[in-house]
């Protein structure tokens, strides 16, 4: 009997306590013991390991050593696992204890012999690195330590165990083991020695590798030497590298530009017309591909998934099927199959041979079924049961049950079929319908749910024996249920757990509604809203579902039994509320989102914009040098963050208690603390476009990580009010003036520095603003922050002495001091010099201040504006202080002065046009402005003292007009901020001025008139209150303090002047009454022929250059206290006019000057618009015809840049360039000189402003398209309205002729008609009318007449017009006309708010407030397309809202407000796509695609953010090269012109001429920008162009801009052209009106006025081509300098009128 131990010796070993070699269990051997075969006992596990690296020895015990299967990945292991469990991992070695022993240096001795294989010890150490010897043996001596001590212990015995006969070794066995033991260990010493000499010879080979690479790096160096050898090689080869880089990154730019318009074009297509193109090109693809004849089923084979784009898979068709060496068509039928004698042997090639109709109960049998679909019985049709097959079935109708039929149609089932098998049997039958999508949502549950169909009433039966299978029980009713088409997309909800959201809600439903037999391709989409009320039994909401069908389903599903959410049943019930059709469009238009990654995606959002904490902060400015001056603050704990739901830069300060930079003493602060509450938190919001770029200051130790936001204008400043000081519970935010409320900011003190408490927190908010803003992020060395809190401090005014200096001069230093150009103490400090100059050069004193100021900024970083003549001499002379400066600004003004000529006229061109000086208010500054430019009015003409007149604008700090905001109120910044200028007027240039009075339209602006007390030439003192009283009687509107702000409103109109009527010229009639006592003739009345051929005369003889032709037939007019429209009547003799009740507002008997507000000279051309589109489209007009009419506006913008010819027709269409004469410059450029645009040929000559110009007119047209729905409607027009005075039309007719002398055209409008006005809402709006031809009005040109017959006037029915001077579109084009004729609405008026006492002043002011914050008519028309995009125009909220938007626009006169809860509201804040603002971002949230005719058309244009780039280039960007050349072949010695060089004394005028005009057009430029930052200016191409390529917040306001740009700009080439003239021939400052800018036809008049002799000419040429010249040259010099190129474009422009009139001359 001998016992067996198992031993494992394991890698790094350690000591442990020792154990029993094995436990005792009752009549078994101990562990450790061989277990012998036993028939009784089972096989038993593998010895496991009693201790890592202990192997006990004890008396005649044998050590058997086991060899491991995977040696190599024991190998790895360096763990011992527990007690008692076996290690797989570990190599063991099983010997037999026979004669072993252990020696003290660890080896093994088996019979005497030293054991020759290798341990685990021995193998780890050959493996281990030279490096870790050390640590071996030191582990090897504590491993030899622990087995000393471990042989020191006891012998353990074990308890003998007897071994039955069976399980005994004989003698003979165990020889044979102890043999098989010893033959073992040879093979393994031999095979260990094997591994050794291996591993020496791989240890040798690696060696002498590595000596064979040093020797070679020793020889052969890796450096690369041989750069210098072929400079000129090197550099070709260099140069063919960069060629090959640039061409391929312009290929793909290319190639991504194209990928995106395709992206843009597909997006704007229809969905059919996308479907179209996508089958084509399918089916092209498929033809391009041919294919081989295939295997069975080859089809579906997997071709693979990857490297599908090799070269190899393209030289062979691969789905051709390959050769077979066997013909399966030889083999028996049954052998024609897959995998024939297999057991996965196909059974079936296909089911065209097999009879699906067998009556079997297999493939439609319709015999009861069991479980598997086997069937107990046979026979029966498929559709009905019935005794025949489903082919001869009556109820056949050639198509599958379910597929070819709806659930409510003739022969529908319920419910679509999702690939199931189903099964009916007439009569109380059990139906198996095997449709798994339902099954599976209703298993288990035994539920019954009722379903509708048109064959019998039947009831959805889930059983729980049938494994989800439905079984449909039919009744013997074949009569349709009276629900059988109700639809349902609204269900109401209840029993909505109290702790489940909704998007808990979405998600279980989604785990529904996302399965068959819902729609899946795609999902459907679905809303949940969960109301704020609840009861005992769970909360209660909405679920709104995408379409009827889904709705109906999922009803008849789960109405009754409902679905578990957090432990709770929803049930569901029909609502009982309106369907939200505009929540349904939006389902229908956009995509389901799940929720938990859009919370995902907020959650993000929100750690990204986190707020962080700063150390320290202040507002500042950056200085010239680049140093920030830090000049406000407050304290208080700061943060600031990127926040992403707002899109925005966020500082938020806290806990305001002691404010540095402002008085110490705040009774609010003092109050709120003493009460026991906190101070208010002020917020201040940067939009990106307001922030220039973020600048990283290099590491500053003594600072601390410093970010500073280098804004160009205010951010947004709000006071979030602490809850304890609010109203309600919710926080309350109101904006205010700046970072501490009723504390205004410091001049040019937008800009922000933040020293940060981490770095990490900075590198973090800098890469968020970076890369969620995009804002520029920059890195600049230690920025030097200069401290001047204290210098700041807001103690006062200190510009008192402004009041001693003359206005001008005034007023150009505190325009200085607003713009930071200068601070108040450097003003005061000039004070002395300022008075000194004054009184030495009198009226110059102002223009010497300009000079100084330009001085000053031309030290800026945009010195390059400038052309270089002077910006060379200024260089030289450049003085160090101010008072220095200003010395240097009086010796260059008085140096100009000397000469003779070159400096442009300062005269204005008429009456109409006058100087202005004007101020913006904006919640933190003012800003000033002027003198410029500006429309004239019979208020400014009668006093002629235009710098006692001011005018103020209220803007926001984006240049938009302000208004309420749902984020934040306004009351309180209208009432601390604007109110009191209003009441008490504003200091300007040490003058106060008083609030004098408004126009209409300026109200609408926000724009007001102010006056300072002045004495006229009489020495009659003036003052607001006086002027007013003087514009005449207005007793009868003294109680009524809107109208009587209107009132005054008529003398501050833009208007012309023409003559001063006498009193028994004026003739008053009475107004044309319907017989239900309506005004037909409301605002409209005759004038005299004779009266009015003198108004014109009169009118013209105040221009310089009168416009020639037909005397208009119709005026708009203000005369005293009438105003509207007067037409030609010739029935009346002398010169009389005629007025009406309805067109005198008040009695003004001194005031007799026919003033001219516009005139029906030519018709203007008529566009299409939102609203309009809104109304043709639901009157039934051709949507096709309007896209066609849109495809085309969008083919001329992009055509502008094809040619010149196509440029000047599309500028002269639009109105654009006007002021340059750009259209007859780019007419004469083609036809004249023959140029052709770059791009159209290879030889085309390049200017860079004209490119720029074009494409600036390009991108404005396809805005004004895409934002605006501006499309143009060729042959239909725009006119003023007139009174049919001679009651020749009847009810329903109109009269018009069209008569342009311009353009030759003449048309007599005739037949059916479309007419209506803007703004239109209604749909009664547009009405259908008939065009006639009357005797008694064909004198009459250009206006629309209408009929005085009927019960109401038609002007009346178009939006609630009147003819005082309103514009009408008439719509000729037939594919327009409205299918519809609706019924005008009509609407009544809100009572006229009056006052108990005689309002004065303060009762106007408060009614201006009032209307500032309670203007609702745009909001009323947007609100109004959101609702006709879900609906349609007469849908009850659209009528409701053309109701008040009718009572809104009276509000100016009436001074009833709309009320804001009045309005219909909105139950979601989604808006369709084509109400997005011009940079939106359409993939959020808050759009949706609009299906309706506005959606189409807005993603049809491709409008892409472009700015005029700055020209980098070395060459002349003008291409004067290819200009001359083109006027030299023009043979200009014939006509007595030559190009000679012009003399030196006509070239220092001329340059001189241009840097008057460069520092003209630049003041120009800087003025019409959103920051009014005069570091940031309107590109030339913009001005040339007369567009604004920035984006503003309110269109409207950037029209307006543009109006006032245009008109400056205008009169500045009107003075350059009029410099140009010979001295001899004109007097300076004459030029053509803007009326015969684009005429091209010069008449033997002209030329007889104008070019009498050809020396004239020939002088006035050569002045003009000294102007070119000059312009060339300062490009020559510096090439991206601001103006020459514009002044070349006006000596070329007036060159080729020269050289035209010469050859009409010859």
């Amino acid at each position: 009997m001998s016992t067996v131990l198992a031993t494992q010796v394991r890698k790094h070993t350690t000591a442990r306590p020792t154990r029993a070699a094995g436990r005792y269990w009752k009549g078994k051997a101990p562990k450790g013991v061989t277990d012998v075969p036993s028939d009784s006992d089972e096989e038993e596990e593998e010895q496991q390991v009693q201790e890592d690296g202990v192997v006990p020895i004890g008396g005649q015990e044998e050590l058997v050593t086991q060899e491991d299967e995977n040696e190599e990945e024991e190998e790895g292991e360096s763990s011992l696992t527990a007690w008692g469990t076996q290690s797989k991992t570990a190599r063991a070695l099983n010997v037999s204890l026979k004669d072993v022993s252990i020696s003290t240096d660890g080896k093994v001795i088996v019979a005497g012999r030293e054991e020759s294989g290798r341990t685990l010890m021995e193998e780890e150490e050959s493996e281990l690195e030279e490096a870790e010897v050390k640590v071996e043996e030191e582990e090897e001596s504590s491993e030899e330590e622990s087995e000393s001590e471990e042989e020191e212990n006891p012998k353990l015995l074990f308890r003998p165990v007897f071994v039955p006969k069976r399980g005994r070794a004989t003698i003979g066995e165990r020889d044979a083991i102890v043999q098989e033991a010893e033959e073992f260990e040879r093979r393994k010493e031999l095979a260990a020695e094997e591994r050794k000499k291996e591993s020496h010879d791989l240890v040798a080979e690696s060696i002498k590798r590595e000596l064979a690479e040093k020797e070679k790096e020793d020889v052969i160096p890796d450096i690369d030497d041989t750069d210098g050898f072929d400079p000129e090689g090197e550099f070709e080869a260099w140069r063919l590298r960069e060629l090959a880089r640039i061409k391929k990154e312009k290929e793909d730019e290319l190639q991504r530009e194209q990928e995106r318009e395709e992206i843009e074009r597909r997006r704007a297509l229809p969905e059919e017309q996308r479907l179209k193109e996508d089958l084509e090109r399918a089916n092209k693809l498929r033809e391009e591909k041919p294919k081989g004849q295939q295997k069975f089923l080859q089809k579906y084979w997997h071709k693979g998934a990857f490297h599908q784009d090799e070269e190899i898979l393209k030289r062979h068709d691969y789905t051709e099927a390959t050769e077979s060496t066997v013909d399966i068509s030889m083999l028996p039928k049954v052998m024609q199959v897959k995998n024939f004698g297999k057991r996965s042997r196909t059974k079936y090639t296909h089911l065209l041979d097999q009879d699906t109709t067998a009556g079997n109960g297999g493939f439609g049998g319709a015999g009861p079924v069991k479980s598997g679909g086997r069937s107990t019985e046979g026979g029966g049709c498929f559709l009905c049961g019935g005794p025949h097959l489903k082919k001869d079935c009556p109820q056949n109708t050639g198509f599958p049950p379910g597929r070819g039929s709806t659930a409510s149609g003739p022969q529908g089932t319920a419910g679509s079929r999702q690939g199931g098998r189903d099964s009916w049997h007439h009569g109380a039958q059990i139906v198996t319908v095997a449709t798994l999508g339902l099954a599976d949502h209703a298993h288990d549950r035994g539920l019954v749910h009722p379903v509708e169909t048109s064959v019998c009433n039947t009831s959805i039966v889930i059983d729980k024996r049938s494994q989800g299978s439905l079984f449909l029980t039919c009744h013997e009713s074949r009569q349709p249920t009276p629900r059988q088409s109700y639809q349902i997309m609204d269900l109401f909800m209840r029993g909505v757990a109290f702790a489940a959201t909704e998007d808990d809600v979405k998600i279980e439903f989604a785990k529904i509604l996302h399965k068959a037999p819902f729609p899946l391709q795609p999902v459907l989409n679905f809303d949940v809203q969960l109301f704020k009320k609840a009861n005992q039994r769970g909360k209660m909401g909405i679920l709104t579902l995408s379409n009827e069908n889904s709705g109906s389903l999922f009803f008849r599903l789960y109405g009754s039994t409902g679905v578990l959410l957090k432990g709770s049943h929803i049930l569901f019930t029909e609502s009982n509320r309106p369907l939200n059709q505009e929540k349904v469009a939006i389902l229908n238009s956009t995509q389901w989102r799940d929720p938990q990654q859009l919370q995902r995606e907020k959650e993000e959002r929100i750690r990204d914009g986190r707020p962080f904490p700063l150390k320290s902060y202040a507002f500042g400015r950056f200085l010239r040098d680049g140093t920030f001056s830090a000049e406000f603050y407050a304290d208080g704990s700061a943060d600031i963050a990127c926040d992403l739901e707002r899109h925005m830069v966020r500082f938020t300060l806290r806990n305001q208690g002691h404010r540095s930079g402002v008085n110490e003493d705040d009774d609010l602060v003092l109050l709120m603390l003493e009460l026991g509450g906190q101070p208010p938190t002020t917020i201040v919001t940067y939009p990106p476009k307001a922030i220039d770029e973020i600048r990283e200051n290099d590491r500053d130790v003594a600072q601390g990580p410093t970010l500073f936001i280098r804004a160009n204008t205010f951010p947004f400043f709000g006071i979030e009010d602490h809850p304890a000081f609010s109203t309600g519970n919710r926080t309350d935010v109101r904006r205010s003036q700046g970072l501490v409320p009723d504390v205004p900011m410091p001049p040019g003190c937008f800009s922000l520095k933040c020293t940060f408490v981490e770095e990490l927190d900075m590198a973090a908010f800098a890469h968020c603003v970076r890369t969620q803003l995009h804002v520029r992020v920059s890195r600049h060395a230690a920025i030097r922050v200069r401290d001047n809190i204290e210098a700041n401090r807001h103690t006062g005014s200190g510009l008192e002495f402004l009041s001693d200096l003359p206005f001008e001069v005034a007023f150009e230093v505190e325009k200085a001091i607003t713009n930071w150009t200068l601070s108040e103490m450097d003003a005061r400090r000039l004070s002395g010099g300022l008075k000194n100059l004054c009184v030495t050069n009198g009226d110059a004193a102002a223009p010497i201040f300009r000079r100084l100021v330009s001085l000053l900024e031309d030290e800026e970083p945009a010195k390059h504006r400038q052309p270089g003549r002077r910006r060379r001499r200024r260089a030289r002379n450049a003085p160090t202080t101010l008072d220095a400066c200003l010395a240097h600004a009086r010796e260059l003004y008085l140096e100009e002065q000397q000469r003779p000529v070159g400096r442009l006229a300062t005269a204005l061109p008429g009456l109409a046009v006058s100087y202005s000086y004007q101020m913006v208010l904006t919640p933190t500054r003012h800003i000033l402005e002027g003198p410029v430019t500006d429309q004239s009015n019979s208020v400014l003409r009668r006093f002629e003292r235009h710098e006692c007149f001011l005018r103020v604008s209220f803007q926001d700090e984006n240049g938009s007009k302000l208004r309420r905001d749902l984020d934040a109120s306004i009351t309180e910044l209208l009432n601390k901020r604007y109110r009191p200028v209003l009441l008490n007027g504003c200091v300007v240039a040490g003058r106060r001025y008083d609030m004098l009075g408004y126009s209409m339209s300026g109200l609408k602006e926000h724009s007001l008139w102010f006056v300072t007390p002045f004495r006229d030439d009489k020495g009659r003192s003036w003052d607001a209150k006086t002027i007013r009283e003087s514009l005449g009687d207005f007793s009868r509107l003294l109680y009524q303090p809107a109208r009587l702000g209107a009132r005054w409103s008529q003398a501050f109109s833009a208007t012309d002047p023409s003559i001063t009527l006498e009193l028994d010229e004026i003739e008053y009639i009475d107004d044309i009454k319907s017989p239900k006592n309506k005004v037909m003739t409301d605002g409209c009345s005759p004038i005299s022929t004779e009266l009015a051929h003198a108004i014109w005369r009169a009118n013209q003889g105040t221009k310089k250059r009168p416009v020639r032709g037909r005397v208009p037939s119709a005026y708009q007019f203000r005369l005293g206290g009438a105003k509207g429209m007067v037409v030609q009547d010739p029935t009346l003799e002398g010169r009389v006019v005629c007025l009406r009740d309805s067109q005198v507002k008040f009695e003004a008997p001194e005031h007799r000057t026919f003033d001219i507000q516009s005139t029906s000279l030519r018709p203007k051309f008529m566009f299409l618009n939102r609203p309009l589109i809104v109304l043709l489209e639901y009157l039934g007009s051709s949507n096709e015809r309007i896209i066609e009419l849109q495809d085309r506006s969008i083919n001329e913008a992009h055509s502008i840049r094809t040619s010149f010819a196509n440029a000047s027709k599309v500028f002269q269409q639009h109105g654009m360039g006007s002021s340059f004469h750009l259209p007859s410059l780019l007419k004469n450029m083609s036809t004249m000189l023959n140029l052709k645009i770059y791009g159209e040929t290879e030889d085309g000559v390049y200017n860079d402003l004209i490119a720029n110009s074009l494409h600036c007119a390009e991108t404005h047209i396809l805005r004004e398209l895409k934002y605006r729905a501006h499309i143009a409607v060729p042959g239909s027009f725009t006119l003023l309205g007139v009174s049919d005075e001679w009651d020749c039309l009847r009810e329903g007719e109109i009269f018009a002729t069209i008569d342009d002398e311009k353009s030759g055209l003449y048309q007599g409008i005739t037949g059916t008609v479309a007419i209506t006005r803007s703004p239109q809402i209604h749909p009664g709006d547009v009405q259908v009318v008939t065009a006639v031809r009357k005797k008694e009005l064909e004198h009459l040109r250009n206006v629309v007449v209408f009929s005085c017959r009927g019960d109401r006037s038609l002007s009346s029915c178009l939006g609630g017009g009147d003819l005082d001077g309103d514009d009408f579109n008439l719509i000729l084009d037939p594919e327009l006309i409205p299918q519809i004729n609706a019924t005008p609405g009509d609407y009544v008026s809100l009572p006229i708010k009056q006052t108990s006492h005689p309002c004065d002043i303060q009762d106007v002011v408060s009614f201006i407030f009032d209307y500032i914050e309670n203007d609702l008519v745009g909001h009323i028309a947007i609100s109004h397309l959101r609702f006709s995009d879900v609906h349609d125009p007469s849908y009850d909220d659209c009528l409701k809202l053309a109701e008040l938007a009718s009572q809104a626009v009276d509000f100016q006169k009436t001074g009833t407000a709309v009320k804001f809860q009045d309005l219909p509201r909105h139950r979601t804040r989604t808006k369709p796509d084509f109400l997005a603002r011009e940079g939106a971002d359409l993939r959020s949230d808050n759009y949706y695609d609009s299906t309706k005719l506005l959606g189409q058309l807005f993603r049809r244009v491709p409008v892409k953010d472009w700015m005029p780039q700055e020209w980098n280039d070395t060459q002349t960007p003008s291409g004067g090269d290819e200009i001359e050349r083109a006027l030299r072949q023009l043979n200009l010695y014939a006509l007595g012109l030559n190009l000679a060089s012009p003399s030196e004394e006509l070239s220092e005028e001329m340059d001189y001429l241009l840097e008057d005009y460069c520092k003209q057009l630049l003041a120009i430029g800087t003025a019409y920008t959103i920051s009014k930052n005069k570091d940031i200016f309107v590109s030339e191409s913009e001005l040339v162009s007369g567009t604004i390529m920035a984006n503003w917040s309110d269109h409207h306001r950037r029209r307006e801009a543009v109006g006032a740009m245009n008109l400056q700009t205008h009169e500045l080439v009107r003075a350059v052209r009029a410099e140009m003239r010979a001295s001899n021939t004109a007097v300076h400052g004459e030029d053509e009106d803007e009326d015969s800018i684009f005429d091209d036809d010069w008449d033997e008049e002209t030329i007889s006025d104008f070019y009498r002799e050809s020396r004239q000419i020939a002088e006035m040429f050569k002045r003009a081509w000294a102007g070119w010249c000059a312009a060339e040259s300062a490009l020559m010099d510096n090439t991206r300098a601001y103006g020459p190129q514009s002044f070349g474009l006006i000596a070329l422009g007036r060159m080729l009128e020269l050289i035209k009139a010469a050859q009409r001359q010859v």
